[in-house]
């Protein structure tokens, strides 16, 4: 992949050196705080499911549901396995990136033009995680039946018996972690640029 250029040709070559290391540094703090985040996400309930009349809440995971210490697969209901099958592989699949795009800024310290490729692989990544809620939000309630009129909703039964469901906190955290993945690769595709010696055109 071609590298890409900032201009820095009018400013003293100390000066340059110290802004591109600045921005290293911001790249790769933003970039291990995406990584970060999206591995939280994956631990935590994608999907979340309440019922007032038993003051319980059933959380439902990229590989499981739990109510309280219980857990089981999603192996009796094919459609839930799916939806949640395909989610996992999007994150897992930003994941993966995201670890790429931090390896290829680590070694664009010696390598300047790996920048470029962590470029690519954030935009790529990026995509996916963003891929993986928006599905979920369409996916989800075709894949649990007429019972679920939405991703987010409640039906009342009685005063007292409220059931209520919506996005978990895993799903709330891919979109932070959608933040810090944008704002990482904006700051490697603004400030880095090939190694030049001073003087060179």
């Amino acid at each position: 992949m071609e590298a890409f250029v900032e201009s820095q040709e009018s400013q003293p070559p100390g000066n340059s050196r110290r802004r591109l290391g600045a921005r290293r540094v911001q790249a790769l703090v933003l970039e291990i705080l995406t990584t970060a985040l999206i591995g939280i996400s994956t631990v935590l309930s994608w999907w979340d499911l309440s019922a007032t009349s038993v003051g319980s809440t059933s959380g439902f995971y990229l590989n499981s549901t739990c109510n309280g210490p219980s857990c089981g697969s999603y192996e009796s209901n094919q459609a839930l396995a799916a939806a949640f099958a395909v989610t996992f592989a999007l994150v897992i699949g930003s994941l993966a990136l995201s670890v790429l795009a931090l390896s290829f800024l680590l070694m664009s310290t010696r390598r300047p033009g790996l920048a470029g490729e962590a470029v690519f692989t954030g935009v790529i990544g990026s995509v996916l995680l963003l891929a993986a809620p928006v599905y979920l939000y369409f996916a989800l309630p075709a894949a649990i039946g007429p019972s679920v009129s939405g991703f987010f909703g409640s039906y009342r039964f009685s005063p007292s018996s409220v059931f209520s469901w919506g996005g978990g906190p895993g799903w709330f955290m891919a979109f932070v972690a959608l933040s810090f993945y944008v704002a990482s690769t904006l700051v490697v595709y603004r400030g880095f640029s090939p190694h030049r010696s001073p003087g060179h055109p």
